[in-house]
């Protein structure tokens, strides 16, 4: 464990300009995804049904996570 310290500054300072990109661009594909289920559901009950579809497989909870509030505008409002 001695050497951990210089280890992470050795990553961190290679990976200067990649994990920041990384980091933003994982973030703008959260963002636009949550939009994207808001513009493609737009009424409440479309919205419902999603969520009870996204609810009832779990291979599509383990893409999107679990679904808190369907009525809300992106299903992923906690409540």
């Amino acid at each position: 464990m001695t050497g951990t310290p210089a280890l992470v500054r050795l990553a961190l300072r290679r990976d200067r300009v990649a994990l920041p990109v990384w980091i933003v661009v994982i973030s703008g594909v959260i963002v636009v995804s949550a939009a994207a289920i808001a513009e493609l559901y737009p009424q409440a009950g479309q919205r419902i049904a999603l969520g009870l579809t996204i609810g009832a497989t779990p291979a599509l909870q383990a893409l999107t996570g679990p679904v808190f509030d369907a009525g809300c505008c992106s299903g992923c409002c906690p409540g």
